[in-house]
């Protein structure tokens, strides 16, 4: 998932500000209209009452929705205030969420895999982004958590330039059948983003949401 830029903020924000302004405008609209009917009114035949009245409670309502909509907007505004504010707390942290894609960077990729139970063979292929594979190798075997650290190092001997890579695990036990892997991702967090209802932690372009952390006891 690429980090979700500014401008989603903005889309948000925008369409909470049409909102708003919508209700303002149609309020001072029936305020106008009433106004200038009054106004105009034939003094033999003035506006019935219960009309008049019926009027009021109209643009009484209106006032009420534009007063929500602006509480609603400053609560939102709050809540993702407060939700950011506890989101920096990651930056510069290690963590590790569900997941298959993390970055090369200085050298490093850091995967967890989880085997449900023990495996007569188990291959790992990195990826890159358009499903090319970069470099194979063998993995463990025994059920359980393992770790897999890789340093760039492809098949043809040459080292990968820094960018998101694909971890593919294919497990089999004795009888052939391809077993169910649990993976995960490591690494920094580098920055923080947002598409405006959900918090992402960035690790140096891949971004993983804060729903997805983890604990892998032992890791």
């Amino acid at each position: 998932m690429s980090e979700v830029s500014a401008a989603s903020s903005a889309v948000q924000s925008s369409t909470t500000s049409t909102t708003q302004t919508s209700a303002e405008e149609s309020y001072q609209m029936w305020i106008s209209i009433l106004a200038t009917q009054l106004e105009n009114q034939d003094p033999t035949d003035p506006v019935d009452t219960t009309e008049y009245t019926n009027q009021l409670i109209g643009i009484s309502q209106l006032e009420q929705q534009t007063l929500s909509n602006e509480t609603m907007s400053s609560l939102l505004v709050s809540l993702q205030s407060v939700e950011n504010d506890t989101s920096y707390g990651y930056l510069g942290e290690e963590i590790t969420a569900l997941g298959d894609t993390v970055p090369l960077s200085d050298g490093t990729a850091k995967w967890i895999y989880d085997l449900p139970s023990d495996a007569s063979s188990v291959e790992l292929e990195v990826q890159d982004t358009d499903g090319n594979v970069v470099y194979t190798v063998d993995g463990e075997t025994s059920s359980g958590v393992h770790t897999f650290t890789w340093d760039g190092t492809s098949d043809d001997g040459s080292i990968a330039e820094d960018a998101p890579y694909v971890l593919a695990i294919s497990a089999y036990n004795d009888e052939g059948e391809l077993l169910d892997v649990t993976q995960y991702v490591q690494g920094t967090v580098t920055n923080i983003a947002s598409d405006g209802t959900e918090t992402f932690l960035v690790m140096d372009g891949v971004s993983v949401s804060k729903s997805t952390l983890a604990y892998v006891p032992g890791v």
